[in-house]
C-alpha cells in the first residue's frame, strides 16, 4: 500500500511537470507570435503614417476642387459672357468654360502644397520620382510635386497681362 501511495504523488507529479512544460512551450510560442506581430506593426507604422498623410493632402485637395468648382460655377452665372473669372484648376476639365466665359484658368504643371505639407511633397518626390532616368526630350523622370507659398512667376505674368487686357478694353 505504501508503494501505491507513493507512486500517486510521482504519477501526479509527473503529469503536472508534463503540463507545465507544455503550457510554458505554449506561453513561448505565443510570445514569439506576438513579437513577430509587433514588429510587423512597427514596421508598417512609417508607411501607414505616409499614407495617411497622402489621404488628408487627398481630402484637402477634393474639397478645394470643389470649392473652386462651385465658385467658378457661380462667378460665371454672376458675371455673365461679357466679364471675366479667374479660376484656379488642378486640370482643364472645366477651362474651356472658363475661356469662354472670358476668363483666365492657371493649369500648373506642378502640384503645389502649402508648406505644412512640405514632408509629404519631399516623400511623394522620392518615392515616384525615376532615378536616374531621362523621356525622349531628355529631362529627368522627376514627379512634378513641391511645396511653396508663392505662385511660378511666369504664371504670374500671364495673369497679370490678361488682367491689363481685359481693363484696356
Amino acid at each position: 500500500m505504501s508503494l501505491m501511495a507513493n507512486a500517486v504523488p510521482a504519477i501526479i507529479s509527473a503529469r503536472t511537470q508534463k503540463r507545465g512544460s507544455l503550457l510554458e512551450k505554449r506561453l513561448s510560442l505565443a510570445e514569439g507570435f506576438y513579437r513577430a506581430q509587433r514588429m510587423t506593426l512597427l514596421n508598417l507604422e512609417g508607411p501607414v503614417s505616409l499614407l495617411a498623410g497622402i489621404r488628408e493632402a487627398l481630402v484637402s485637395l477634393e474639397q478645394q476642387y470643389e470649392q473652386e468648382k462651385q465658385s467658378l460655377e457661380g462667378r460665371l452665372l454672376v458675371l455673365g459672357a461679357q466679364h471675366s473669372a479667374a479660376s484656379y484648376t488642378r486640370t482643364g476639365s472645366y477651362e474651356k468654360q472658363v475661356y469662354d466665359a472670358g476668363g483666365f484658368s492657371w493649369t500648373f504643371k506642378t502640384q503645389m502644397y502649402p508648406p505644412i505639407y512640405g514632408r509629404l511633397a519631399v516623400a511623394a518626390f522620392d518615392r515616384l520620382s525615376v532615378k536616374d532616368k531621362t523621356n525622349p526630350g531628355n529631362y529627368k523622370l522627376q514627379f512634378p510635386v513641391t511645396a511653396r507659398t508663392s505662385l511660378p512667376e511666369a504664371s504670374v505674368r500671364l495673369f497679370r497681362q490678361w488682367v491689363k487686357d481685359r481693363t484696356r478694353q
